[in-house]
């Protein structure tokens, strides 16, 4: 049995009473219209989808979403803004994953937020990390491990009353604070088996 081939106008949807839903075929294109408006077009370069793109799982599918690469490529998923690509997500020729500002701009910031709060923040304007959006003492910073510091570091520590409480410590912790109207530097230990002593360094 041969083939089909035939030529086509656009097409309008027979049950729709408004007209307005229809395939448009145009030169290497096709476009997909609802209510008058264009939702997808699909074209020789690109798949321009103007409406929310909702991917239901079924039959157990658990990617829902692949981007493939060859080895020597970078395929990412590129953020614009205006027509200028402000960001993106992609995998390198080192198989590293690599989150990217591509502005030259140097105070564009990455940043990650927990509920309405930012916990992760990187400044390319001040070059700095900052963990958490502010100093409040109910939030943690959990490092199970080894932390290597190069070069210089810098501890902001607690100024007078209150000194930090027993309860925050854990077993085999140290914790510092500052006394700055008696001139001295507050060290405050706890013990592996629970046991917290405190001593102090005079500040000349």
């Amino acid at each position: 049995m041969g083939g089909f081939y035939g030529r086509f106008n656009n097409i309008t949807a027979s049950a729709d009473p408004q007209g307005n839903t229809a395939i448009n075929f145009a030169d290497d294109e096709i476009a997909f219209i609802t209510s008058g408006s264009n939702r997808m077009t699909i074209g020789n370069q690109a798949t321009q989808i103007n409406n929310t793109l909702m991917i239901n799982e079924t039959n157990g599918v658990s990617n829902l979403i692949e981007l493939h690469k060859a080895d020597s490529e970078v395929s990412e998923l590129a953020f614009f803004k205006d027509g200028t690509e402000y960001a993106s997500i992609y995998m390198n020729s080192y198989e590293n994953l690599v989150v990217s500002v591509q502005q030259e701009n140097s105070t564009r910031q990455f940043s990650v937020r927990a509920g309405n709060e930012e916990a992760f923040n990187i400044n390319g304007g001040s070059k700095s990390i900052r963990l958490w959006q502010d100093n409040s003492p109910q939030k943690y910073i959990n490092l199970n491990g080894r932390v290597r510091i190069y070069n210089e570091l810098i501890l902001g520590t607690q100024n007078g009353d209150p000194t930090p409480d027993n309860s925050n410590l854990f077993n085999g912790s140290t914790t510092f604070f500052l006394d700055e109207g008696n001139h001295k530097l507050h060290i405050k230990v706890k013990y592996s088996d629970g046991l917290v002593k405190s001593g102090s360094i005079d500040l000349n």
